[in-house]
């Protein structure tokens, strides 16, 4: 599928990858320049802490920018795939109705609420991996540029984010599995009504159709409302434990500044590239877990 994407548009490719590695950079080196900027206001060197505080904001105004640009094209690669796939599905499902009947209820699923999940699980999955990797890669070097041992306490924190997901994975791909099978059952239901609605108008019993569907409408809804309940679970937890890990590497290069080891600058610097690369890390095994899921629907549309 990837592949797929990157020979069909290969100039998006490469402008999302050039943007996403601008936008982590220049983060990256806002956070440094903040080194600086706070190690000249202990020496007192007010113009120079203003022109690098200038130098700063105008790196996170071009980070944002490149940030915009880059999720803006990754949308239309996403709708592009998107049209692909249910172009694709339509056209293999009229070739099978030459030999056999058609399951309107699954089709209409699969097109509709299928080709949603695999557009948030599995494509946006895929981009917002790749940014994680990038967002770890660049904080990563600038924390052992710091010294070494910031990096070395970021490695092991690192792992304890690593176990977040795995507390809630199971319930994730439960509540998933369940909004699929549900949204089945409702499009099942009304096809069945709705079909039939000219007899049920002449036999005064049309009212009848909310009351023989506002189960599986609820169910639906429910659904919703698990997925939602296990997504949070797992970005709080990871919230928590992500804050917690800033804190030690706060307090490490607080201790490493005490010491003469460090500039003072370097423990708030510290404190912004361990969220960065907290964030990236905490973030990236939640879209690794969706983006195995909509593995399993990539076998079900078949794109």
């Amino acid at each position: 599928m990837i592949k797929k994407m990157i020979k069909k548009h290969p100039i998006f490719i490469l402008l999302v990858t050039v943007l996403t590695i601008a936008t982590n950079a220049l983060e990256t080196v806002a956070n440094l320049i903040l080194i600086y900027a706070i190690n000249t206001i202990v020496d007192r060197k007010v113009k120079l802490f203003l022109l690098l505080l200038a130098l700063m904001l105008l790196g996170y105004l071009v980070h944002w920018v490149t940030g915009y640009y880059t999720n803006v094209l990754e949308e239309k690669l996403i709708q592009k795939e998107n049209h692909d796939i249910r172009q694709k599905y339509m056209k293999n499902q009229m070739s099978i109705a030459l030999e056999k009947n058609l399951d309107a209820d699954k089709m209409i699923n699969v097109v509709t609420n299928d080709v949603l999940l695999f557009d948030q699980q599995y494509l946006k999955g895929f981009y917002k991996l790749f940014n994680c990797i990038f967002g770890i890669v660049f904080s990563a070097i600038a924390l052992v540029y710091l010294h070494w041992s910031l990096l070395v306490l970021s490695i092991v924190m690192t792992i304890c984010l690593l176990f977040v997901p795995k507390l809630v994975g199971k319930q994730l791909s439960t509540t998933t599995k369940n909004i699929s099978n549900r949204n089945d059952e409702l499009l099942k239901k009304l096809n069945d009504w709705t079909k039939g609605y000219k007899d049920l108008l002449w036999n005064n019993a049309l009212f009848q159709l909310w009351n023989q569907t506002h189960h599986q409408f609820h169910n639906l809804e429910d659904s919703y409302v698990d997925q939602k309940k296990a997504q949070q679970t797992a970005a709080q937890l990871g919230a928590f434990v992500n804050i917690a890990a800033q804190a030690m590497i706060i307090a490490l290069a607080g201790y490493l500044a005490i010491r003469g080891i460090v500039s003072i600058g370097v423990v708030m610097s510290a404190g912004n590239l361990a969220f960065q690369l907290f964030g990236a890390v905490s973030v990236a095994p939640i879209v690794l877990f969706f983006y195995s899921l909509g593995l399993q629907l990539k076998i079900k549309l078949n794109p």
